[in-house]
């Protein structure tokens, strides 16, 4: 104990520039690699250069220092986001280094009242695209056995539709399945992107289906999504079909971006499909 106090108020003053330098002999440092490190939620990989501190030997002139011990430090910038093993011992140390707040995603706000119009964006099905004139249409749509919602990146996608969609659209509301499933990780005490998309998301949407959503925005059989879809309350900027179009060139400029199994979205809405048939 007597050791970890010494240690700590060395720290402090090492910090602050009035260590003793008769009570510490500190061996040279030195670069030691790289570290990479993976953002969980968004997927992007930072690379920071490990070092090695060195080692420090204190000399506090009693029989304290005549045992030669080992004392491990680990210096984290802004607070330790990991759970230290309890044979660490916490040692806060301030600085005049600060840590810049990232800010979260910026989701619209709703507007009073507006004149808007309700676009689907959607994954994992085909638009029918032309029927036979004889019999009846037996569906109105075909199976993308591409679509993978289980990738994490394909669930970043999603989120990221949630968060980015009022950078080009003016839009009043939305039904954004991605976000309501992220916070219904963390109610649960799970992260997102999910690494068992198939059962955490067939919890989600049972009570999605049987709460403040009267129709899932999601479909799945016994072990897999195959059809996702986002609805957004969009207030338009244009004629009805420069309207339509501008949605479709955002789709197709999203698909083009987007990953493997993300990448086959379409834009559907009533009032498009009303507006074609006048």
């Amino acid at each position: 104990e007597a050791l970890a106090e010494l240690w700590s108020s060395l720290l402090q003053a090492e910090v602050a520039g009035d260590v003793n330098s008769s009570m510490l002999a500190v061996a040279p440092a030195g670069s030691n690699g790289l570290l990479g490190i993976e953002s969980w939620l968004s997927g992007s990989v930072d690379f920071l250069r490990l070092f090695d501190v060195g080692k420090v030997s204190i000399n506090d002139g009693n029989a304290l220092s005549q045992d030669a011990c080992e004392i491990n430090s680990i210096c984290i910038l802004g607070g330790s986001t990991c759970q230290l093993h309890d044979d660490w011992r916490e040692v806060n140390v301030t600085s005049s280094l600060s840590v810049p707040l990232l800010p979260g995603p910026a989701f619209p706000r709703r507007l009073a009242s507006a004149n808007f119009i309700n676009v689907n964006v959607n994954w994992g099905v085909f638009p029918l695209q032309s029927a036979s004139l004889l019999g009846p249409v037996k569906s109105f749509y075909t199976i993308d056995p591409a679509f993978d919602p289980d990738n994490p990146w394909s669930q970043r996608s999603f989120l990221r539709m949630c968060s980015t969609i009022s950078d080009t659209f003016t839009v009043s509301g939305m039904s954004c399945w991605p976000r309501d499933f992220q916070q219904w990780l963390s109610k649960h005490g799970q992260r997102f992107p999910s690494r068992v998309f198939p059962d955490q998301v067939r919890a989600f949407n049972f009570e999605m289906s049987s709460g403040y959503f009267s129709l899932s925005p999601i479909s799945m059989d016994e072990d897999r999504v195959w059809f996702a879809s986002m609805s957004f309350s969009a207030v338009p900027d244009a004629t009805p079909e420069e309207y339509e179009q501008k949605w479709k060139d955002y789709v197709e400029q999203w698909n083009s971006a987007a990953p493997i199994g993300a990448n086959r979205a379409f834009v559907s809405s009533s009032f498009f499909q009303k507006m074609e048939t006048e």
